[in-house]
């Protein structure tokens, strides 16, 4: 659990540009309590999944306002300093396994273009238009290619040539040692299950070198308030508000013909369960099914966009979640303060 918590944070105070590759069904989000796949509202979960209130002023929940600010900012120096370092240390890590690894260049990161850039009259990501559009923007992109359908690239793999030129087997075990084992299906669907960095490859190996942030969190002295802390995000379903839209939601999205859900954050499962069933690393999956499960996303996206809207069901959650975490501050000030100044120390001693 402590994992969980720790990586919520670290997260939400760095960034970065993220993968292209499809959802493995993973969760994308900070959820302390464990979702199956998708994040629930309002957390880092899917970009593309519709938000009704579409709002453009963020507002950092208590959670996030108290620990960005232990974990700071980083200068986009450090940001590219970082990134080099991590860089450096899967070329090395795959030059002792006999390959090779050219570093990415990091002081031109990729250029990754919304669609709305691409395209003025393009849906916004968040709306009812979007959803009709693109879903969630998990099967509806050009999984040959590896891109998304609404975003753009301007940077190419400097190891693409070499990988060509390996033979089928080699490259297999190239891309195991790059980036691990698998998840397993049972490890995705376990609520419990978190990435162990020491199965990720030369990947999980440089960051568990550069951005490792479980020592301060699964510390001895910290367990007890760190499991409190998970149970802030389980309990949010237990919040009347919540429950109520939820049951809002689940009725109307059972009427447009998907019953048995029993959150929005189920929703998007569907469409990653779906393309698993469907696609396999290096290899195009078939036309039809693909086709199939587009329209299959877009209508669940859409429905999903209009139950949203209908049960208000975000802003619901999202004011659980401010009332639950700042009770939770309020009731644990001294032992946040001294995770705080631990989280602070770790952070001074990695900056050298």
């Amino acid at each position: 659990m402590a994992l969980a918590v720790g990586a919520a944070f670290t997260l939400g105070a760095c960034t970065g540009s993220g993968s292209a590759e499809p959802s493995d069904g993973a969760g994308t989000g900070p959820t302390a309590g464990g979702r199956s796949e998708s994040a629930p509202p309002d957390s880092a979960g899917d970009p593309a999944a519709p938000d009704p209130s579409h709002e453009n002023d963020y507002e950092p929940s208590p959670f996030e306002s108290l620990f960005s600010e232990a974990y700071g900012e980083l200068t986009a120096g450090q940001y590219q300093s970082e990134q080099a370092r991590a860089e450096q240390i899967v070329a090395e890590c795959m030059k002792a396994q006999g390959f090779v690894y050219l570093p990415a260049d990091v002081s031109q990161p990729p250029a990754l273009v919304p669609s709305d850039e691409l395209d003025p009259d393009a849906p916004q990501a968040g709306t009812l238009e979007f959803a009709k559009e693109f879903g969630y923007g998990i099967s509806t992109w050009d999984i040959e290619d590896g891109q998304p359908a609404d975003v753009g690239t301007e940077q190419e793999d400097p190891n693409q040539e070499y990988v060509d030129s390996l033979s089928e087997s080699a490259r297999k075990a190239y891309e195991l040692a790059l980036h691990g084992v698998p998840p397993t299906e049972e490890q995705l669907a376990s609520d419990d299950w978190q990435p162990d960095p020491a199965q990720g490859g030369c990947y999980g190996k440089s960051t568990a070198e550069v951005w490792n942030t479980d020592e301060v969190w699964s510390a001895p002295q910290f367990a007890s308030l760190v499991e409190e802390m998970s149970y802030v995000a389980t309990d949010l379903d237990n919040d009347p508000e919540v429950t109520a839209a939820s049951t809002l939601w689940s009725s109307c999205m059972a009427q447009n013909g998907y019953p048995g859900l029993g959150a929005p954050w189920e929703a998007p499962d569907l469409i990653h369960v779906g393309l698993r069933e469907i696609w396999v690393i290096g290899e195009a999956p078939d036309p039809e099914a693909l086709a199939a499960l587009r329209d299959q996303e877009r209508s669940v996206a859409s429905a999903d966009a209009e139950c949203s809207a209908q049960s208000d069901f975000a802003a619901a959650y999202r004011d659980a979640q401010f009332r639950a975490e700042q009770e939770f501050i309020d009731g644990h000030r001294a032992e946040l303060e001294a995770l705080l100044d631990a989280i602070r120390a770790q952070r001074d001693a990695a900056n050298g």
